[in-house]
């Protein structure tokens, strides 16, 4: 087995990737300050495990204290029905949009394929 005790000065946190803060309390600590910067971010979960809310608080945040336009590429909600789901929240999605701070891409007719995708995914990176 090989060695794996790792010199300090090697593996310093400048040594680390620029990071995109998330703007989710907690998040940002465990994850040394977000997400890689200029990389894609697969969010993976099972219905109700935050992933919409997770994805649209980044967007928001991103876009009201970063000045960091993003897109949401949505499945099976509606832009109105997000919209009016995060209203709650204290978002204004119709105002960012109209700001073309946040685009909203509705991609429902190919859920089916995604969501197959998605097991492959979800399979492939499960812990055995």
């Amino acid at each position: 087995m090989a060695n794996l005790d790792i010199d300090a000065d090697i593996c310093s946190r400048n040594n680390l990737l620029e990071k995109s803060p998330t703007g989710v309390k907690g998040l940002d600590e465990i994850t040394d300050g977000g997400l890689p910067k200029g990389r894609p971010t697969l969010v993976c979960g099972s219905a109700g495990s935050g992933k919409t809310l997770l994805s649209m608080q980044f967007l928001a945040q991103g876009a009201l204290v970063y000045d960091e336009p993003g897109v949401f590429i949505a499945f099976e909600e509606t832009s109105d029905e997000l919209t009016k789901n995060f209203s709650s929240l204290g978002f204004d999605l119709k105002r960012l949009q109209e700001m073309n701070k946040i685009l909203i891409d509705m991609r429902g007719e190919y859920s089916w394929a995604i969501s197959a995708r998605y097991s492959r995914y979800h399979k492939a990176a499960s812990p055995r």
